[in-house]
């Protein structure tokens, strides 16, 4: 709980900050410096600028260094997307070349205090035992809420939010989805969450959905509802396979699911994808972004994550199957909290920024 504090103050030093940063930029407007020192603009400023700090010195008590002060270095990014919006600065070619080295600096510095070291932990304890995962989902299949048991992940959105932001991802870039000549599998799909978030937004394609958990499936049943249209089929899987035929499906999403896949059971699946794709069909795969603290902690502290091993996106990348290299790409998302719909479009200016609470690496079949 502490450092679930701790987290929450670090992030609200880093918008106060950005916050700050804009009203004292609104109080240089003034026609002379004396008048900017008492512009209430300026005040503002300031005083969010003292509850930044404040913020930070909370943060630090529980986070280290390496974690607190590279993250406040990513408030010159919003500063830089901010100013333009608000006061029409120039993004000039050298100004985004120095944000692309704030990003790249505190990448490095990170890369190895968090994300290298702790990966190999977790693989060193998972040599003992896997758990068996269908009963293990089985268990949370009645109560499955997308892992919102935690209030930290309570504080940026609900469950429907984190989801909303993923299917709106989805639509975008694959504008098929809103016809009914496409037909998606939603691999690894749980109570069907985003099977019914594609819906709800407008998506006409004919979807599919498989897990390993016969009690999740029971349960995206249970929670599909007539104004949704003809509710999905639904197949259970045999660990990573699963019965239909090849190349069966146009487009394949896997959801926040190899997280919970054994890392040496993660190359069946893969290899399961390629087989029910299309030829030039299109793989999706969304997962946690273990570069982010704040996913760290909160995957550390979720019940259904307990057995989860994080992956990069570069071991997404490198397993992608041969067949499936074309058009290879990672996005991020997730920059702001999902609560605020408003802030989305900052995802997509910073999709490059490894940063994101979420990645999602998009691949295509050859044809």
């Amino acid at each position: 709980m502490k450092m679930g504090r701790a987290y929450v103050a670090l992030w609200s030093g880093v918008v106060t900050g950005v916050f700050g940063q804009l009203m004292l930029k609104a109080g240089a407007q003034a026609p002379s410096l004396a008048m900017q020192l008492v512009d209430p603009w300026t005040v503002g400023g300031i005083l969010l600028y003292v509850l930044a700090t404040v913020c930070y010195m909370v943060a630090i008590r529980e986070i280290p260094l390496s974690v607190a002060f590279p993250s406040i270095s990513l408030s010159y990014i919003f500063v830089l997307v901010f100013g333009s919006m608000v006061f029409g600065e120039q993004l000039s070619v050298t100004k985004v070349a120095g944000v692309v080295m704030i990003g790249v600096g505190v990448w490095v510095l990170n890369r190895d205090d968090y994300f290298i070291p702790v990966a190999v932990r977790r693989i060193d304890a998972d040599a003992v035992e896997q758990p068996a995962i269908p009963a293990e989902f089985d268990r949370h299949a009645a109560s499955y809420d997308g892992g919102m048991d935690g209030p930290v992940k309570r504080l940026l959105g609900s469950a429907d939010h984190f989801m909303e932001v993923k299917a709106s991802w989805l639509l975008r870039h694959e504008a098929a989805l809103r016809t009914e000549d496409v037909k998606l599998l939603d691999y690894g799909c749980g109570a069907g969450d985003l099977m019914r978030m594609l819906v709800q937004l407008g998506a006409r394609a004919r979807v599919t959905g498989c897990d390993v958990s016969g009690g999740m499936l029971a349960e995206a049943q249970r929670r599909w509802q007539p104004e949704f249209g003809p509710p999905p089929h639904l197949a259970v899987q045999d660990g990573a396979r699963t019965d239909f035929p090849d190349a069966a499906f146009d487009i394949v999403v896997v959801s926040a699911v190899l997280h919970h896949v054994p890392v040496e059971h993660r190359p069946a699946v893969f290899e399961e994808l390629a087989r029910v794709l299309k030829p030039g069909g299109r793989l999706y795969v969304f997962e946690h972004n273990p570069r982010n603290p704040l996913v760290r902690y909160v995957v550390a502290n979720t019940k259904i994550d307990e057995n989860a091993i994080l992956l990069d996106p570069r071991e997404v990348c490198a397993r992608v199957p041969d067949a499936l290299r074309n058009g290879l790409r990672t996005d991020y998302l997730m920059f702001t909290p999902p609560r605020f719909t408003l802030l989305r479009a900052i995802d997509r200016l910073l999709a490059w920024l490894p940063f994101g609470a979420q990645y999602a690496v998009a691949a295509r079949k050859a044809a």
